[in-house]
């Protein structure tokens, strides 16, 4: 029976800090009352946006007059202020990196101008001695808050964005707030070589990022894969969403689950920050959902070398396609220790989701034409269907400085994984949009587990200064689904809805045997080398891996598990990366990667011969490209190839209507990709881009689809998101985006009646930034398809998906 829980918010309260020690020093010469006013201290809670605005808000907190020429501050940002300050302390936390320094002057007011260069060498120098005790956490923001200016890079740890050799992009927590994403494939809507496979707000993350399939479970937490939800995990609790667009074998190890071919994401979890937080959002979203979200946190000791985080959110209510309801609850734990040279940290997470209705993904028969896409917030599913999961995870972190100059790390996760689907699995079977298809009962279970070790040291062989590597890792994952067909099968029209009998899963067990497990170890070694003062940078790496996938039957006479098949390999992945710098402002970067995928075991629900198991195949890609930056603006072009043995569908040979997986031939993608992101301009951001796949299947079996289209990938596609902060109303800032994805391919007929048509999508959105009794406050709206156009999203994986409709987001954020 569907399990019911308990819709309660858990919330956790912290402490509000008393006060974080200040370092500004007074003139000895100052008169006593100047010296008070310069050392008093006041709370300050200052959201990060532009300078001006930022200055403006301390100046009437701290009751002081500031003034500055506006062409000073023109384009610039603050990361805010929060906690307890003095005047100097707080004006030079809020001026960090900006180049200019805040004067006092006689009359006791302060003049701002630009901070001469010594001045200015010292605060590169406090922030690189920042960057360093936060080495493995995040880098800092990158202009315009959107994302940031680097990130971490598996064994090669954090990276800047201008330093790596690969094309990556990490997402920031402000973005992911402004923008009041759902979940991961919200934040990837700002991505044009990313796209959606699956409904937006469902059940699970599935995506196409280079043109190959990137499934949720894929996912990796603080570096380790496996641990965030198996199919859709909230993200509340992340601080970066990291992409690296392209294969990753050497730099992260090979899933279990399956390394996605196009690239690899990673969630770095938040962490108390040096300022407490404190701030409550409460949000609604179409038709009718309403949610709380608490994000509570803070440091301890003197030296403020404990911290904790608690994030806790809760969401129900109907959602924007008719007849679906959607629970979520999440508690999210983060406590860390940083010493002088230990560093220890602890995350632990459970999440639950409830989804009620189904979503707009359904499958097409073999030779059946494509129909026109039903309207958007039309839920062809029956009402009945309904999933439901639970996910906890606990992962445990540690980092030694043996030396300056080598640091020893480990890491280690756990995750277990319950979910229960009854769902109708149909086809459409004609262009007038019949449906017809399967009940089925399909509860599941997985456990994870991975460990990352390495050890990181620099040093210098003559004018070349190393940065060597040395890494190992483990990860276990075991699985278990069943598929039960539940009573008679269901008819219905995409476009006129009717409803069979109603199924509530009474009596059917949730229990399943845990009939596969896959595993991998690794050791890798990389050396980083740079020359000519970082003008060149060369990295070279390979890694080791061998792979064991074994599955498993149930003995009828004894009971127990039997092993029905086994097998193990080994593969070295090796990688190389070139970065040039021309100037201050141009680089060239090149690599060679491979990525590796265990061999795949079909699907019981989708095909026929589910006890196969497929030798572990390697994908390659070759890389090049160009980063500038213009100003605040940080433009990338690249263009690349990545290979792999395609996967096929064959049509079922028997009775069953279930197809045969096999692997015939090659996919070969290459591109074109140009992104952008940061400040065109004062009070202007811009984020996206364009990405060009030509995905081509060669070498198949006597040539017979050589040429071909790839299924479910796009040619063009197009990305564009812009931010404007209103000059006319401090605080406030609207907001666009545009969409547009090319025409795809079901299978590799390419006919144009199995295809899906080009679409393109606006999305709008405001939000403005205030004060109210003393509490910095933020009120946001986000309107997503806002002509309510109706369209197929995706075709990839033979499955077509529904677009979502237009749906509207609201939210109050209030820190206390």
């Amino acid at each position: 029976m569907a399990r019911k829980r308990p819709s309660i918010l858990t919330l956790t309260t912290l402490a509000r800090a008393l006060a974080v020690p200040t370092f500004a020093a007074a003139a000895l010469a100052a008169p006593l009352a100047a010296l008070a006013q310069e050392t008093a201290q006041r709370s300050y809670s200052i959201a990060a946006g532009p300078l001006e605005d930022a200055l403006s808000r301390f100046g009437r907190a701290a009751n002081i007059t500031l003034s500055f020429v506006p062409e000073l501050t023109a384009g610039l940002r603050s990361n805010g202020l929060q906690g307890s300050h003095s005047v100097d302390n707080g004006l030079a936390r809020l001026l960090a990196g900006s180049g200019l320094e805040a004067v006092r002057q006689p009359n006791g007011s302060y003049l701002l101008h630009r901070a001469p260069p010594r001045a200015a060498q010292a605060d590169a120098a406090l922030q690189e001695i920042e960057v360093r005790a936060d080495r493995d956490h995040v880098l800092p923001v990158a202009p315009g808050g959107q994302v940031g200016s680097g990130g971490r890079l598996g064994v090669l740890g954090n990276v800047r964005v201008v330093d790596a050799p690969f094309n990556q992009v990490s997402y920031t927590a402000e973005l992911m707030a402004n923008q009041q994403v759902r979940g991961l494939m919200d934040v990837l809507e700002n991505d044009p070589s990313v796209r959606n496979s699956a409904p937006i707000d469902g059940e699970a993350d599935i995506i196409m990022v280079r043109g190959f399939e990137m499934f949720g479970r894929e996912i990796m937490v603080n570096g380790i894969g496996g641990l965030a939800d198996n199919r859709s995990a909230m993200i509340e609790a992340v601080e970066r969403v990291e992409v690296l667009r392209g294969p990753s074998t050497m730099l992260n190890g090979v899933s279990p689950w399956g390394s996605s071919i196009g690239g690899s994401i990673n969630y770095i979890l938040k962490r108390a920050e040096d300022t407490p937080t404190a701030q409550v959002t409460g949000s609604f979203a179409s038709e009718s959902q309403l949610g709380a979200h608490v994000d509570l946190g803070r440091r301890f000791g003197e030296r403020k070398q404990f911290g904790a985080r608690v994030n806790s959110v809760y969401k129900n209510g109907d959602g924007a396609i008719d007849r679906t309801a959607n629970r979520q609850t999440m508690t999210a734990v983060a406590l860390d220790y940083r010493g002088e040279q230990l560093r220890l940290t602890l995350d632990g997470n459970y999440q639950e989701k409830e989804l009620h209705g189904g979503l707009g993904a359904i499958r097409i028969g073999g030779s059946v034409p494509i129909p026109p896409a039903p309207r958007a917030a039309n839920n062809f599913k029956q009402p009945w269907e309904f999933y439901t999961s639970d996910n906890r995870s606990l992962q445990l972190g540690l980092e030694y400085d043996i030396t300056p100059d080598w640091v020893f790390s480990a890491s280690h996760g756990q995750s277990l994984n319950n979910e229960t689907y009854l769902q109708a699995v149909s086809s459409i079977s004609n262009v007038n949009g019949n449906l017809s298809g399967s009940v089925v009962w399909i509860p599941g279970r997985s456990t994870n587990k991975g460990t990352n070790i390495g050890l990181r040291g620099t040093f210098n062989t003559g004018a070349i200064r190393h940065t060597l590597v040395a890494g190992f890792g483990d990860v276990t994952a075991r699985r278990g689904q069943g598929t039960l067909l539940v009573g008679t099968a269901v008819t219905s029209n995409l476009y006129h809805p009717t409803f069979g009998t109603y199924r509530d899963g009474a009596g059917l067990s949730t229990d399943v045997d845990m009939l596969s497990r896959y595993n991998a170890k690794s050791t890798a070694v990389t050396d980083t080398m740079r020359l000519f003062d970082d003008r060149l940078i060369v990295m070279v790496g390979a890694r080791n891996q061998a792979i064991g996938s074994v599955l498993y039957s149930r003995n009828t006479k004894t009971g127990a598990l039997d092993v029905t098949r086994d097998r193990n390999s080994s593969k070295l992945s090796p990688a190389a990366g070139v970065v040039v710098k021309f100037g201050e402002n141009l680089a060239a970067y090149g690599n060679f990667i491979e990525s590796l995928l265990p061999g795949p075991t079909p699907s019981s629900q989708f095909y026929q011969n589910v006890d196969a198991i497929f030798d572990p195949y390697p994908s390659k890609q070759y890389e090049a490209g160009l980063k500038y930056e213009l100003g605040k603006l940080l433009v990338t072009g690249s263009v690349y190839q990545i290979t792999l043995p395609n996967q096929v569908n064959l049509p079922s040979n028997n009775a069953d209507p279930r197809e045969i997986f096999t692997l015939d031939g090659e996919q070969r993608n290459r591109g074109f990709e140009l992104n952008t992101s940061g400040e065109a301009a004062r009070g202007l951001r811009l984020l996206g881009g364009y990405s060009y796949i030509d995905a081509r299947l060669v070498r198949t079996q006597g040539g017979l689809t050589d040429g071909r289209r790839a299924r479910g990938v796009p040619k063009h596609n197009l990305n564009l998101g812009s931010e404007w902060d209103l000059p006319f109303l401090a605080g406030a800032t609207v907001t666009g985006r545009m969409v547009y994805t090319d025409r795809m391919f079901i299978d590799t007929n390419n006919t144009r009646a199995r295809s899906t048509p080009s679409w393109t999508r606006f999305d709008l959105g405001a939000r403005y930034a205030t004060r109210i009794n003393g509490h910095d406050t933020t009120f946001r709206l986000n309107v997503d398809n806002v002509a309510n156009r109706d369209y197929w999203a995706s075709a990839s994986r033979g499955v077509l998906v529904v677009g979502a409709p237009r749906s509207v987001r609201l939210s109050v954020s209030t820190d206390l």
